[in-house]
């Protein structure tokens, strides 16, 4: 019999899931736009505030300045082929 303990680490940690980034994540954003984002993100998990509320989260800000660009993105991309 295997114990959940022994399997657990074999298997692809869930947490993973989180952050992947699928093809409808990144649509529209140019590949500086993308390093920057990382960078930026990366430097927010370092060097940034300890914990906040979440409307103060400087990571949370920028996960929904990346959403609002992202779908700004698909919006141009709809019109332009809708003419």
């Amino acid at each position: 019999m295997v114990s959940r303990q022994t399997v657990r680490p074999l298997t692809i940690s869930h947490n993973l899931e989180r952050y992947a980034v699928g093809k409808s994540e990144r649509e529209g954003l140019s590949l500086g736009y993308r390093l920057r984002y990382r960078l930026r993100r990366m430097i927010l998990q370092i060097y940034g505030p300890a914990q906040l509320g979440e409307s103060q989260d400087p990571l949370a800000k920028l996960a929904n300045e990346r959403a609002a660009k992202v779908e700004a993105a698909r919006l141009a991309a709809a019109r332009r082929s809708s003419t």
